[in-house]
């Protein structure tokens, strides 16, 4: 079971902590001797919770080891903070500790003292001349600077803005920012790298963007990787084709706001997440932008550059430094680039959990209102369902609930509008109209769905039924959405619908995918809701959101299993059972009395559809057959588990110079997989002139 109240980690000794710190050393691309050099001091937790009170010690105790960082200035004397403390940043060794972040749950490798700023790293030996690089994290600073490079770090690529960072030499001198290769598919990577280019060119610096490439078998490639496996003079290679970043600002600008989709060949906006067609991009959507460029031009008196107006969206395309994805990808808790290469669509939870036992029990107690009428166990069973997308973040449940009542004001679709906030923009709703549509752009980068007063169309109830359990178990979904690239991403939808009649959907005795409880509550009275809707507009979601990651146990639920049946579904079977389905359901039950003829049953394996109908119009007693079309009959045995013959077209042979459908009601099990089509009809003649 997944819990937010992280335990502590097993602690290290510090035998076990220096070989860690060995491994990452060599990581690095550095030596002990050169970081001992510079006051890196290895901590075990004990030791760290006692020489950093500044640092949360939640984080502390979550971790196994650290790194302790002092931080010096480009002279070498310590970096100082408050009341002359020495500024420090720790790097966390082995099982990494974790914290929200924008609503999603993220390792932490830097953490520096909580009431300190943000200050440059300097390896030891900085030179106010040359060309300058900016790197990310102390560790590739060093390294860089061990390879030869004049190199500072930053804490992080969006802490640039820095007293020590004013004070450097800037004017006319050549500057390399060198981020992780992520920098090519995190957005927010790339919005810092180009805020920080973009100072840097305020204050007089040429500025120069290096490209790391991702480096085989590695999540992503840093500064220190690209050294230890592709050496100096590879990297030297990337400095000479660096991007002047002045003269395709413009285009940069654009990395931050769009990526190119491979596949399909498409376009996303990174800020709505909408998709379109390139031609879109380029002629309508960003048509307007334009930006100046310098051309080289051949004169009488030789090459000269002249200033050219261009369409930026169609030279961004043109662009080898433009961002590229493989495809899109929706992985709840995963990266922005998922582990399949995709552009991750998920944006986080939409609230982080938060500890609050008085709105835990309202939730408790709207729970015990709604399931009121149901056992216990499957009371339990839908507190299960609640929880396990919650605990395994993007969990495809193979199964669906269905609250219903015949009154309105029960509260059923207030526990669904409270997993909204938890959701966030994962959270859609649909109607009827979304059930038949072809287009389903209420899918996309969606997790939980409420079908809201779901009601059955009697002239499609079938067909809404066999999509329903399509949508409900289906392993990926296409995103269709009108005039624009459909594409295909791993399936994480699941629905909670809402009815006010028994009747909301059509269901057969074998139904394996819906769980449905009946609301026989009075409706409240408003006082009662505005305490719901004042839980719900405060902190509600946060503690419902912890206590359904905390206190429910998930071990024994199983998301592929077929839900409980409760009375309430037993009703929702018989009220939207048909002629045709009571035909079938007799004939499954007891084949013998539903195929006489007369007085003489008739135990044959096969019949076609037309004798079937036939037994049907004697088994209903009345004129109710003329309702059943020889459809709505084949659908029926279908639903009921009966198969027509696997040859002809589609089950329809002909026998006697009369074609017709025929359907196995007998010994299933050996006909099942006949596929000549001379067998079955020399089977069924034969039957019927014994």
């Amino acid at each position: 079971m997944a819990s937010l109240n992280r335990p502590k980690a097993q602690q290290l000794n510090r035998s076990e902590l220096e070989k860690l710190y060995t491994e990452k050393i060599r990581e690095w691309n550095v030596s002990r001797k050169q970081l001992d050099a510079q006051g890196w001091k290895l901590l075990t937790v004990k030791e760290a919770l006692k020489k950093c009170p500044e640092i949360k010690r939640e984080l502390l105790e979550q971790s196994q080891g650290c790194v302790f960082i002092p931080y010096r200035d480009r002279d070498g004397k310590a970096i100082t903070y408050a009341t002359n403390k020495p500024f420090y940043s720790l790097r966390f060794l082995g099982k990494l500790p974790q914290e929200y972040v924008n609503g999603k749950l993220k390792e932490v490798r830097y953490r520096q003292p909580g009431d300190s700023s943000i200050h440059l790293y300097f390896a030891g030996r900085y030179e106010d001349s040359g060309p300058l690089h900016i790197t990310e994290g102390p560790s590739k600073t060093e390294a860089a600077t061990a390879a030869g490079y004049n190199t500072v770090g930053l804490i992080s690529v969006s802490c640039w803005d820095t007293p020590e960072l004013d004070a450097l030499q800037l004017q006319d001198r050549d500057v390399f920012i060198v981020f992780d290769s992520d920098a090519a598919t995190n957005v927010q990577v790339c919005i810092q790298q180009n805020k920080l280019a973009r100072l840097l060119v305020e204050r007089g610096a040429r500025v120069r963007i290096v490209k790391l490439p991702d480096v085989k078998d590695l999540k992503k490639t840093g500064w220190d990787d690209f050294l230890r496996e592709c050496g100096k003079e590879e990297f030297d290679q990337l400095l000479n084709e660096a991007d002047d970043f002045s003269m395709s600002e413009a285009l940069h600008k654009m990395n931050e706001e769009v990526r190119y989709i491979q596949e399909p060949s498409a376009i996303i906006r990174l800020d709505t997440r909408q998709v379109m067609h390139v031609r879109t991009f380029v002629n309508e959507a960003f048509a307007p932008r334009k930006h100046v460029d310098v051309k080289l031009v051949m004169t009488k008196e030789g090459p000269q550059s002249k200033l050219v107006e261009k369409r930026t969206a169609q030279a961004w395309i043109d662009w080898p430094g433009r961002r590229v994805v493989k495809c899109l990808d929706y992985r709840p808790g995963q990266d922005i680039i998922t582990t399949s290469g995709g552009l991750n669509l998920w944006r986080g939870w939409g609230c982080e959990p938060k500890a609050n036992k008085h709105y835990a029990d309202l939730f408790t107690e709207l729970v015990d209102f709604l399931c009121a009428d149901i056992e216990d166990d499957h009371k339990k069973w839908f507190l299960q369902w609640l929880s396990y997308p919650l605990q395994n973040p993007g969990a495809k449940l193979r199964n669906a609930v269905v609250a219903w009542s015949t009154q309105q004001g029960v509260g059923k679709s207030l526990l669904a509008y409270l997993m909204k906030p938890i959701y966030g923009e994962n959270f859609a709703e649909i109607g009827d109209d979304d059930l038949h549509s072809t287009f389903n752009p209420w899918a996309a980068g969606k997790q939980f769905i409420l079908g809201e007063e779901i009601t059955s169309r009697d002239e499609s109830k079938f067909t809404v039924y066999n999509r329903l359990k399509s949508m409900i178990s289906r392993e990926k979904v296409r995103i269709n959405v009108k005039y624009t690239p459909q594409y295909d991403v791993v399936d994480c939808l699941n629905y909670y619908f809402t009815s006010n009649s028994p009747k909301a959907f059509y269901l057969t005795d074998e139904d394996r995918r819906m769980f449905v409880f009946e609301v026989k509550g009075k409706p409240w009275d408003q006082k009662k809701y505005d305490r719901f809707l004042h839980w719900e507009q405060t902190d509600g979601p946060a503690a419902v959101f912890h206590y359904l990651l905390n206190e429910v146990d998930c071990t024994s639920f199983n998301p592929m299993a077929r839900p409980p049946v409760t009375d309430a579904k037993l009703e929702m079977i018989e009220s939207g059972s048909t002629d045709a389905d009571d035909f079938a359901r007799a004939l499954r039950a007891n084949t013998d009395a539903v195929t006489t003829n007369g007085a003489v049953v008739t135990k044959h394996n096969l019949y076609t559809i037309t004798e079937l109908y036939g037994f049907a119009k004697v088994f209903l007693h009345s004129d109710r057959h003329k309702y059943i079309a020889p459809k709505n009959l084949g659908q029926a045995l279908s639903a009921r588990g009966f198969r027509k013959v696997q040859c002809g077209d589609k089950g329809c042979i002909c026998i006697n110079g009369k074609y017709d459908y025929v359907w196995i009601v007998r010994d299933e099990e050996r006909l099942a997989d006949v596929t000549d089509v001379n067998k079955i009809r020399t089977e069924y003649i034969q039957e019927r002139n014994k």
